[in-house]
């Protein structure tokens, strides 16, 4: 039998909507609301693995979906759990209600407990978690140099944010690193028992585990109608936590070969005729050079033409400043695509960047991103470069009247609520502007940020150490595990300024190339000023390195 032609099936259908009576579709629940402490939780499921729960004052309905934050990968979806009552489960674990004291509790059904998590509420104002579980080894929590050397255990400590905005690059001497915290963190007990708890909160949070319970504290003033979202996630073990955790915030893309390489910054000289020198002296000690790093925006062609002529890649320094100088300041202004101070209609903020007057991208306005990649980045596509290294992300020069445009409908505007979350706008806008080019010409990205949250990753970028010190160098090992916990595939230090012009004696001497020699194993990318990767005691750790590579590109596949 022939079957009805489309249009007359959507003739019936619309009759029917006309003329029918029917009532509409009932609203399908989203999420199970429950009472926890005085407060309304909210239960989902994202994998049998992963539970998902929210805090609030306010009753939410059960059927407006959960809205995580921007270091959450937008195509993550929810489901219901199973249960009801103060007991729910997924074909691995369970979650239990307590009544005295009010907590929940998630428990494996091997038996073993996860965290027991309640209301941090000091003065009845919901200011962040209590927690507890049957754990010796806590890991994860990002970038934190504050702590002494060689903590691979959180446990004991306290991880405070850098600054009252949250992550923040450190002016301590002439050390200088970045405090990135990603809020992750992983317990670890006997056996394989372990769990991860991943609180989804952009603002600064102060962090205890110096006594029992620990605490996770929202570092500024909650609102009335504010939530508190997180995520306890249950595994086998921790590197299926971690599996779990990256399919939460998104997995980073495989980045190009030559981001696995050797790059060269600080390239000296200022015509064509001394960097084409440059060039010669590091491909002769480093025959594989992947590429080199420059800030010469001004020298952008010649440096280009010189890097394709000996096979190099070019990455760029990139600024989320635009100097009064530039002539692309007065349309940005002039669109409303700087930050503005004291709301919409307030003037340009103006800030002292480098010693010249500039004004911010606002990233967080939708639009702005666009025209901005349209001006000059779009080019860059075009011509190759793929590269580039983020500078300024942790916003040390701003105004605390700053007034962000944020997303369509959104209520943040203050410095205070974008301060950790620009890094990320950032990288979208990047992002973005990469998959608007034609197929052929789309590229993979290579993006060195100085800051972030979880979720860097997911938009392409690598997590990118400020100004490390040749004395904050034990430190390093410790905080990269932390940072790999943390889900960042891709990490590397900036050593440039410990290693130049650096009297050494015999004692450092030792320590520096001890460190160089972990470094360039372990930095993706491998990034080194000129003038050390001529010298000849690290060129066998370089030919190791460079021998590496495509070991290390089969792993960021199979990674992936």
């Amino acid at each position: 039998m022939s079957r009805p032609g489309l249009s007359f099936i959507a003739m019936l259908v619309l009759l029917t909507g006309l003329f029918s009576d029917a009532p509409a579709l009932a609203q399908t629940d989203q999420r199970v609301v429950a009472e926890l402490g005085g407060f309304s939780l909210s239960i989902g499921l994202v994998t049998d693995d992963v539970w998902v729960f929210e805090l609030s004052s306010a009753a939410p309905d059960p059927a407006a979906p959960f809205a995580p934050s921007l270091m959450v990968d937008p195509a993550l979806t929810f489901r219901l759990p199973q249960g009801g009552g103060d007991s729910w489960s997924s074909a691995t674990a369970q979650v239990k209600l307590n009544r005295n004291p009010p907590s929940l509790t998630v428990i494996r059904t091997s038996g073993e407990e996860s965290f027991t998590i309640r209301p941090y509420a000091p003065e009845g104002r919901l200011a962040g978690l209590s927690f507890i579980g049957d754990f010796t080894h806590l890991l994860g929590l990002g970038a934190n140099f504050r702590q002494p050397s060689g903590v691979f255990n959180l446990l004991g400590e306290n991880v405070m944010p850098g600054s009252p905005f949250g992550n923040s690059r450190l002016a301590v001497s002439n050390y200088r690193p970045n405090q990135v915290q990603i809020p992750v963190v992983y317990g670890l007990g006997q056996g394989r028992h372990s769990s991860a708890l991943f609180v989804d909160e952009t603002r600064p949070l102060m962090w205890s585990f110096k006594g029992r319970p620990w605490t996770a504290q929202v570092a500024g003033q909650q609102g009335p109608e504010d939530v508190l979202r997180f995520f306890v996630i249950t595994g086998d073990d921790l590197p299926a936590l971690r599996r779990e955790f990256m399919t939460l915030t998104g997995r980073p893309p495989v980045p190009p070969l030559g981001a696995l390489g050797v790059w060269a910054s600080n390239l000296k000289g200022e015509t064509e005729s001394d960097w084409r020198d440059g060039i010669l002296r590091l491909k002769s000690a480093v025959p594989g050079l992947a590429g080199v790093v420059t800030n010469g925006a001004a020298h952008y062609s010649a440096l280009l033409e010189l890097a394709k002529t000996s096979s190099l890649k070019i990455m760029l320094d990139e600024s989320a400043y635009v100097s009064q100088d530039s002539p692309h300041y007065p349309e940005m202004a002039r669109r409303s695509y700087l930050v503005r101070q004291n709301g919409p209609t307030g003037p340009i903020m103006v800030v002292n960047h480098q010693n010249s007057p500039a004004g911010l991208v606002d990233y967080t306005n939708p639009a702005a991103p666009t025209f901005w990649h349209s001006l000059f980045r779009q080019q860059q596509f075009t011509d190759g470069v793929t590269s580039f290294r983020l500078i300024d992300g942790e916003l040390e020069d701003f105004s605390p009247s700053a007034w962000y445009e944020g997303a369509p409908g959104s209520r943040a505007h203050s410095h205070y609520a974008w301060a950790n979350r620009y890094a990320l706008k950032w990288l979208e806008g990047l992002a973005a502007g990469a998959r608007s080019q034609w197929m052929r010409n789309r590229p993979r990205l290579l993006m060195m940020s100085r800051t972030g949250l979880a979720g860097l990753p997911r938009l392409g970028g690598s997590l990118y150490n400020g100004d490390a010190s040749l004395f904050g160098s034990r430190s390093l090992t410790a905080v990269k595990a932390h940072v790999a916990m943390s889900g960042m595939d891709y990490y590397s230090a900036d050593l440039s300024p410990a290693l130049t012009g650096l009297a050494l004696d015999a004692n450092t001497r030792q320590m520096y190339e001890a460190w160089l020699a972990k470094t360039s194993l372990t930095d993706l990318p491998l990034v080194l000023p000129e003038e050390v990767l001529q010298q000849p005691d690290l060129r066998y750790n370089l030919a190791l390195r460079e021998s590496l590579r495509p070991y290390l590109y089969s792993l960021a596949w199979e990674a992936y």
